[in-house]
């Protein structure tokens, strides 16, 4: 087990591993009686899992909800599918989601370290729900699955939250500047100013 030495280099204080256990034989058998309440660790357990099923049924009612309001008009996309663009499409949107991913890994690092899958996953989830769920407001869901998977807590994922909106901003910014100068097409003096204008007023 890990050990550190507290005040006095020559003393040292065994350090007991996280609890990981659901039960109370579980937690008495590991030795944690003096580190962890077992009421407490329970608790935070069963509030994950609730956390957890509570965010399924909401997902599950949204993709019912789509898919009876909208089910002539899928049913249509469906059928007019050009497969080679749908291929394209699918990798550009698992490129999205995959920097997404590293942004949260690079932005959550001082707060908690994780394997790159499960920031794929807090990524995924947070998409959908910013796709489905009226007027952007899935977005405000990222502070929650921050804390849920990672243990961040809520206020510092609405900083993280904020950052990243920033962070669009700024990167939107450069892409309409770069695009008001570069871009091929004859545009005129003045919109190509205005959009510049817009540009630079995002940085």
């Amino acid at each position: 087990s890990d050990s550190i030495a507290v005040g006095n280099p020559c003393r040292v204080i065994k350090q007991k591993p996280p609890y990981t256990g659901k039960t109370y034989q579980d937690w008495h058998d590991t030795g944690h009686k003096s580190a962890v309440p077992f009421g407490a660790t329970v608790l935070t357990e069963r509030l994950k899992r609730n956390t957890y099923i509570f965010l399924s049924i909401v997902l599950i009612l949204i993709i019912i909800y789509a898919l009876l309001r909208y089910r002539e008009s899928i049913v249509i996309t469906i059928l007019s599918i050009d497969l080679r663009w749908f291929s394209l499409g699918i990798f550009f949107y698992f490129l999205n989601y995959f920097f997404r991913s590293l942004r949260l890994l690079i932005f959550t690092n001082k707060y908690a370290k994780y394997p790159f899958l499960i920031y794929l996953k807090i990524s995924g989830t947070h998409g959908f729900y910013n796709y489905f769920m009226p007027l952007r407001s899935g977005d405000f869901a990222l502070p929650f699955l921050l804390h849920l998977y990672c243990g961040i807590p809520i206020s510092k994922g609405v900083r993280l939250l904020v950052k990243a909106r920033l962070q669009d901003l700024i990167s939107l910014g450069i892409i309409i500047s770069l695009v008001s100068i570069l871009h091929p097409f004859n545009f005129t003096e003045n919109y190509r100013f205005y959009l510049f204008l817009c540009g630079s007023a995002l940085l």
